[in-house]
């Protein structure tokens, strides 16, 4: 399952296996709850994480991830939703070789809260609606 964690700068967030989930939607939906629980204060204020970043293979040479039910470039596919759904501004760096020989790239996200706790709400199942919302305040 996809999931987010922090680092060790108090800026940046990072997506992780996100080529475990089938959709772009499914990955966002899997980690709501961690960027919310990364990015508000226990009295309820934001603490602004401006950097998520995600990785994914975009040319895979070797099947390192066996299990992944994902085989498509889905770091390009999830930049894309993120844009075309509003959710903030997407970077993306050129393509790298990794030492399994697979072509990887890097998505930096600088998310719009804003927006992405009004797609949070309208795509939040029955069982999430206690956590309305993780974003307080402005941008």
């Amino acid at each position: 399952m996809a999931s987010c964690q922090t680092t060790n700068c108090c800026g940046i967030l990072e997506l992780i296996d996100i080529s475990t989930e089938q959709t772009p939607e499914g990955v966002l939906k899997a980690v709501m709850k961690e960027i919310r629980e990364c990015t508000t204060r226990s009295d309820g204020t934001r603490k602004v994480r401006p950097f998520i970043y995600f990785s994914g293979v975009v040319d895979r040479v070797c099947n390192d991830h066996v299990l992944n039910p994902c085989k498509g470039n889905y770091g390009q596919a999830l930049a894309d939703y993120i844009i075309a759904q509003g959710l903030g501004q997407i970077v993306a760096t050129p393509e790298a070789q990794n030492w399994t020989e697979n072509m990887l790239k890097m998505w930096v996200w600088l998310p719009d809260y804003t927006t992405l706790a009004e797609w949070h709400t309208a795509h939040q199942h029955v069982e999430d609606v206690s956590h309305q919302s993780f974003a307080v305040g402005a941008r």
